[in-house]
This record gives structure tokens, sequence and C-alpha cells, in this order.
């Protein structure tokens, strides 16, 4: 027998998805296409919120909030990172305006238009998974470096079960929560710093840097491939690897080894 209609929607909300629903705002309106990015644009969803810089096209202030969820990471409102932003010349940051916009249920797609390129902003309004991710692509077609800083409750550590980064509190799962862990998700992007704050990307035009959350963040997949047109479904993980257990007794990336007194 099929679920009716009103099961399934009854379904969806016990899950937490039905209610999903972001917003992006600047000066109090919603962001359309056409308008010039003069303020901080506030994107809020029911389980996650960041703020859009006008000044540096990067995003800041990026958090949980723990609402009600089966796969949500935290129980209250959490800070994961001060900002993720891509370093600019004042020519690429010049005369900003939104060339696209879609807010649709929990997906978020943003991208600005300056005078020397784009950058595309995707995100999900759900407690874990593929959440969030950049793509610059600048006219002249060069590299973008991005930086990315924690907030301080969290940290980079090394996974010992993937001997992959990861970062997250620390806080093991109990019966109200999972546990809070996060992966830097990139492609056509390589590494060129990275401490137990903070990470910097370079970024090939048509690449991406994205952020992934939960068990999407502890899959023992393969390296990210370069591809940065057209690429296909098998450059995507999506679920479909084998998770490993969470780590325990995490320690941040390079903390002072503790010695005997």
């Amino acid at each position: 027998m099929q679920l009716s209609f009103l099961t399934g929607l009854i379904a969806l909300v016990a899950f937490g998805h039905a209610q999903a629903q972001f917003t992006a705002k600047m000066n109090g309106v919603t962001i359309k296409k056409g308008t010039k990015f003069t303020a901080p644009i506030i994107v809020r969803g029911k389980h996650v919120g960041f703020d859009i810089d006008p000044t540096t096209l990067g995003a800041v202030n990026y958090f949980f909030t723990g609402a009600a969820d089966p796969e949500r990471l935290v129980t209250t409102k959490t800070n994961i990172y001060l900002r993720k932003t891509p370093t600019l010349t004042a020519a690429q940051r010049a005369n900003p305006v939104i060339d696209r916009v879609e807010l649709e249920d929990d997906d978020f797609e943003i991208r600005v238009e300056t005078n020397a390129g784009k950058v595309k902003i995707q995100a999900k309004d759900m407690a874990s998974g593929g959440l969030f991710q950049f793509e610059p692509e600048m006219e002249d077609e060069s590299k973008v470096e991005f930086t990315k800083v924690l907030d301080p409750g969290l940290f980079y550590f090394i996974n010992p079960f993937t001997n992959k980064t990861n970062f997250g509190n620390g806080i093991n799962a109990d019966a109200t929560h999972l546990m809070l862990i996060g992966k830097d998700s990139p492609e056509a992007a390589t590494l060129t710093f990275q401490d137990g704050s903070t990470s910097k990307w370079s970024v090939l035009a048509g690449g991406r840097l994205g952020s992934v959350f939960g068990h999407d963040a502890t899959e023992q997949g393969g390296a990210a491939s370069n591809c940065t047109k057209q690429c296909q479904n098998q450059n995507q993980i999506h679920g479909s690897l084998p998770v490993p257990p969470d780590p325990t007794s995490v320690t941040p990336l390079f903390a002072p080894k503790q010695t005997a007194a």
C-alpha cells in the first residue's frame, strides 16, 4: 500500500527535512537577481546559517542551529568557522552584482559577478552531509586562494581511522547527537597551508572548495579529482563508501605534546 500524501508529509517532518527553508536577505529584503551587492547578505535556515561579506565575497560566521534531526551533530547553536574567504584583487571585487540566486526549500545558490569574474556559493539547509561550497571563476582564469578559519571551539585533527584531516570539537556522540566531524572538500584545489585552526587552498578556475559533515566527512574515499568542467558522477561520493567508527581522544594538529612531570 502506498503512503498517502499526509502520511508522507508527516514522515518528512519527523526526519526534520520538510521544515527546512532558507532565507537570504540584504538590508531586510530578500535578494534577487540584478541587485547590487552593497551590504551583508544574511542567510538563515532551520539547521545552518551564515553571512556573505560584500567586501571580500566570502562567507563569515557559519553555524549549526542544533535543530532536532536524527543526523544532527550538535544540540545548541554552535559556531563552525569564522570565515571562508577568497583572496581577490581590487578589480576582482569591484562592482559586485547578484547575477543568479536560487532559494528552494533546503537549497541556496548565489552567483556574484564583478568587473573581473564570478564567485558562486551553494549551500544546503540540512543537519549533515555536503552543506557548503565555493566555486570561483575569474575572467583571466587565475587561481584563487581561499582561507578558512575555524571557530575557536573547533580544531583540525588527523583521523586515526582514515589518516585524513578532519575538523571538529572532539566531543563524542551520545543519544542526542552524532559526533561533530567535518572535512574540507576540494576539487581542482591544492592545500597551501594547514595548522590547527586554519587551512588555505589554491583553487583553479572552475574548481571548488566545499565542506562536508557527519558520515560524509569520514568516508574512506580517494583523493578529489582535478575535474573543473562537466564533472561526472563518479567524481562524487554521496554516502556510498564505508564509514569508519568515530575517532576518540583526538588531538589538534600541531598541539604541543604532553611530557611527563
